[in-house]
């Protein structure tokens, strides 16, 4: 579904991405996991058209991404959910979710998927009236993800979904995204949180340095000694 290959990225002249190269295939649930300044955050970044690669290729669902401008990209169904939620707090949730659901593909079902994003965060519908920037940290998330949810993804990236929160909201955030891929979603999550992501996640794949390290399950991932380089320094 989702094809990366020889990606090289960066930001003026810092290199960040060294050649990477992976597939999501349909339906799967990857984590995309390293310790800080790995270079998750760069490449769902370029996935998503907010930075420009340097070279290399991105093909989603066989057409060439590279390139195209981020609204485009949104509009094919590949959508972030970016780190730091980056909801409006002076904006309703109600409104919120709104403008996510405003793209060309998917204002035509707006009401659906609002029932959907309701019926998977009830705090959400009890709250549509409240500022967004009233809620706490885990509803802002909650929001953030619904917000995504709007745009009727074919691949939800979401970027660092447990940044700052709760162990309790971690694992009600991670118990949301599961219950989306049962439900038939492909999921792209990049994450710091090793044992959480690999408790849900299908497969996952370890960055070190701007470079693919190791990939595989999560069993296979979670005693290799190069995930445990890659988080421990060991």
């Amino acid at each position: 579904m989702l094809e990366i290959s020889g990606l090289h990225a960066g930001y003026g002249a810092v290199s960040v991405l060294h050649g990477v190269d992976f597939t999501l295939h349909q339906g799967a649930f990857l984590g995309l996991l390293g310790a800080n300044n790995a270079g998750k955050s760069t490449i769902i970044n370029c996935l998503s058209g907010v930075v420009r690669p340097t070279s290399g290729h991105i093909r989603f669902e066989g057409r060439e991404l590279t390139g195209l401008a981020p609204h485009k990209i949104t509009d094919m169904g590949l959508i972030q959910v970016p780190e730091g939620r980056l909801i409006f707090p002076q904006m309703s949730v109600l409104d919120n979710l709104k403008l996510g659901g405003g793209t060309k593909r998917a204002i035509a079902k707006r009401s659906d998927e609002m029932e959907r994003v309701f019926a998977l965060f009830p705090r959400l519908s009890e709250r549509h009236t409240q500022m967004a920037g009233t809620m706490s940290g885990g509803e802002q998330q909650m929001l953030a993800i619904g917000r995504g949810l709007m745009g009727q993804p074919k691949v939800l990236m979401l970027d660092e979904p447990s940044l700052g929160l709760s162990p309790l909201f971690s694992q009600i955030i991670f118990a949301a995204l599961k219950k989306l891929h049962e439900d038939g979603l492909t999921i792209l999550c990049v994450e710091q949180n090793l044992n959480l992501t690999l408790a849900y996640s299908t497969s996952g794949v370890v960055l070190e340095r701007g470079v693919i390290a190791v990939e595989g399950s999560g069993p296979e991932l979670r005693d290799h000694p190069i995930t445990r380089r890659a988080y421990l320094g060991l």
